[in-house]
């Protein structure tokens, strides 16, 4: 099997260039999108584990409150139903120092071969 080049002229190859650089960047852009997506879900999770400690302490109370007052009879319709826990996932972090600087980058490219 023969290789085959093919000449570009300086358009094509400035815009092809530009092509490259803005997939680059679309990748890079949606790679920080995704970190922040992460680090978003991480403390989600941390503040609903917050949320369901909060929660225990205060059904622990209740629960005092309902030992010392006087005994009815309550349908079983009527009472709380238990609380399901989750176990949080953990996330592997990336730098986005290195990708700022991989953005920073591609957009001075950018804009040198807007200019020409």
């Amino acid at each position: 099997m023969t290789s085959e080049f093919v000449r570009l002229t300086p358009p094509e190859s400035i815009y092809a260039e530009k092509n490259l650089l803005y997939s680059e960047l679309e990748v890079l852009t949606s790679s920080k999108h995704l970190i922040n997506y992460r680090s978003l879900k991480k403390e989600e999770n941390q503040l609903k584990i917050i949320l369901k400690q909060e929660i225990k302490t205060a059904l622990d109370i209740l629960k005092s409150v309902d030992k010392s007052l006087p005994k009815m009879k309550i349908p079983e319709s009527e009472l709380p139903s238990k609380i399901i826990s989750s176990s949080p996932q953990e996330e592997k972090d990336v730098d986005s120092d290195e990708l700022e600087s991989e953005l920073q980058r591609i957009k001075a490219k950018l804009s040198s071969l807007q200019s020409r």
